[in-house]
């Protein structure tokens, strides 16, 4: 996740992602998230990420930030990081402001977010996904089991008889 070390949001999306996911590895990339230095920070933080994605089995990115003026999340408006998002390689989900804040942002990344929270709710959708179908596989792995004992059983008596 790539938001700000010292707001909500991270603490947020660790504890929503892990109530969800809990074996899931989170790693933080500090920004700052307001003001003319964030956008150059946010684009440098996404090419780390970018440079690290293979050997840390980095799967998508949360990028973040809390709600705020239209002054305070300017950042996310900027050219160079939409244009940077929009052609990054791996998934990127944003979760800027609250549900009734829009950026650039939001517009160019894979997935729009209403809330950093909901963020995390997103990324952890795949790990729900494949829990129910292992269920799903599970059951009717069972009912296979049962059903196969059950003819054994009958032909082991039908040949005993």
């Amino acid at each position: 996740m790539i938001t700000s070390a010292d707001g909500a949001v991270q603490h947020d999306i660790e504890r929503t992602a892990r109530e969800l996911w809990p074996s899931i590895e989170l790693i933080l990339i500090p920004v700052p998230v307001q003001g003319e230095v964030a956008a150059p920070a946010i684009i440098r933080a996404i090419n780390a990420v970018h440079r690290v994605a293979a050997q840390r089995g980095i799967e998508a990115v949360i990028l973040a930030r809390g709600g705020g003026s239209l002054e305070d999340l300017w950042a996310f408006n900027n050219e160079s990081l939409a244009r940077e998002i929009f052609d990054y390689p791996l998934p990127i989900i944003s979760g800027i402001g609250h549900e009734i804040d829009f950026t650039i942002t939001d517009f160019v990344a894979d997935l729009r977010a209403p809330t950093p929270t909901a963020a995390a709710e997103l990324a952890t959708e795949y790990y729900f996904q494949l829990s129910d179908r292992l269920e799903e596989w599970k059951a009717n792995l069972g009912h296979l089991v049962q059903s196969k004992l059950t003819e054994n059983c009958l032909l082991y008596t039908s040949d005993a008889a």
